[in-house]
């Protein structure tokens, strides 16, 4: 329900700031920016787990992009993610079925690698 998905949120946001990996990506954003993002990612998961919220934030494109999240930040975040749901004995199919909602939103928060380009190939 909503009171548990706000513990889960409460819990892990936490934990990405205080991450080596991910903090960097998170360390210049305000308190009052933090508590506006816990409350979108709480109506977002009670959203897309068919809860009755109505997530009214940005795409997870436009609000990811150009942060540089990688798809090694992403497994780290899945990992702490992992952590709180132990923590609060979250069993299944609950806990498949939230990481199966963030999984879907991988593609779009990750940045694609720029592809490498060649330095100064020497002209003839």
């Amino acid at each position: 329900g909503y009171d548990m998905i706000a513990k889960i949120v409460d819990d892990f946001g936490p934990k990405l700031g205080k991450d080596p990996k991910i903090a960097p990506l998170v360390a210049g954003l305000s308190a009052e920016h933090r508590m506006r993002d816990r409350q979108l990612i709480v109506d977002q998961i009670c959203e897309l787990t068919g809860g009755p919220c109505f997530y009214i934030g940005r795409s997870m494109l436009s609000s990811h992009q150009g942060l540089g999240i990688t798809e090694d930040h992403f497994k780290q975040a899945g990992a702490l993610m992992l952590e709180t749901l132990d923590k609060f004995k979250i069993g299944e199919p609950e806990r498949s079925e939230l990481m199966g909602v963030i999984g879907k939103l991988q593609a779009d928060i990750v940045e694609k690698p720029k592809p490498a380009t060649s330095a100064g190939s020497p002209k003839e």
